[in-house]
This record gives C-alpha cells, sequence and structure tokens, in this order.
C-alpha cells in the first residue's frame, strides 16, 4: 500500500493528539499530595519562622534532639527564669503527609521529652520543634532518620 505524505502526515497528527489524551488522564487520575497543607500560608510566615530560628540558634544550650530505639527524645534547655515551656513538637515527614503528627510539648523534671516512634514508619523525619518560653517564641528544626 502506497501513502502520500498527506496521509503520513494525518496518522503522525492523530497518534500525537491519541498520546496526549493518554497522558492527560493518566495525569488527571494520579493523586496529588501536597507535602503540607496550607503551604502558601506557611511561605508568607516564613520571615517569622527565621527569626525564631535565630532566636532558638542564640541560646547558649541548644534544644538536643536523639533518636533511640522507639523513640525520639527532645531535651530542653534548663528553664531558668523563663517558668513553663509550652508548645508543639511536630513529626513530619517529606515523603508524604499520611503520618505526620504532632505532641503538645510536655516536659518532664529534666526537661526532657520522650517520643514513641511506633507510629512512624521508618525513613527520612524532620522534627518542627515550635516553643515559647517566658515571652519569647523560638523554632529549631532537625532531620532524623527513623529505623
Amino acid at each position: 500500500m502506497k501513502m502520500n505524505w498527506g496521509t503520513g502526515l494525518l496518522v503522525v497528527c492523530l497518534v500525537f493528539v491519541i498520546g496526549m489524551l493518554i497522558m492527560g488522564a493518566i495525569a488527571a487520575t494520579r493523586g496529588v499530595d501536597l507535602v503540607t497543607d496550607g503551604y502558601y500560608e506557611k511561605g508568607l510566615r516564613y520571615e517569622d519562622r527565621l527569626e525564631k530560628m535565630r532566636k532558638a540558634k542564640a541560646l547558649q544550650q541548644p534544644v538536643e534532639t536523639t533518636v533511640r530505639s522507639g523513640e525520639v527524645v527532645v531535651h530542653f534547655p534548663s528553664v531558668g527564669a523563663w517558668g513553663e515551656i509550652g508548645g508543639t513538637i511536630t513529626l513530619y515527614r517529606p515523603a508524604g503527609s499520611a503520618g505526620d503528627f504532632a505532641v503538645p510539648i510536655a516536659l518532664d523534671s529534666t526537661n526532657t521529652q520522650h517520643i514513641s516512634t511506633l507510629r512512624c514508619s521508618s525513613g527520612f523525619w524532620r522534627i518542627q520543634i515550635a516553643w515559647k518560653a517566658g515571652n519569647e517564641e523560638y523554632y529549631s528544626e532537625e532531620a532524623v532518620v527513623v529505623r
């Protein structure tokens, strides 16, 4: 069978259109899992977070985070004249937001908080700590690997 150039051009265009429709259908059926909800609003408040991070880095004793078998241990500097420390500790997984969770800060007598990793799947996590001591607000973040 002999094809002229017009028929060949039509076949190429049809194959291209069908391919684009298939790609569009595949893209439309994929779930879009944003890493965090409200990322735009968080981006607008990023300057505030940077200021809180600067304050946290300026402390003589930084917040220390360690991962042990079955738990994450967060040790805060001694409160001294601050009084109570309050805030939240968020375990955030960049690979997907399904396992993210936050716990309120509830320190023991040694200014330490233990967080169980039983509900954490193994892999890369970010521990985001937003706390308030006295009239000052602080923020620190650390990357850890849970096994």
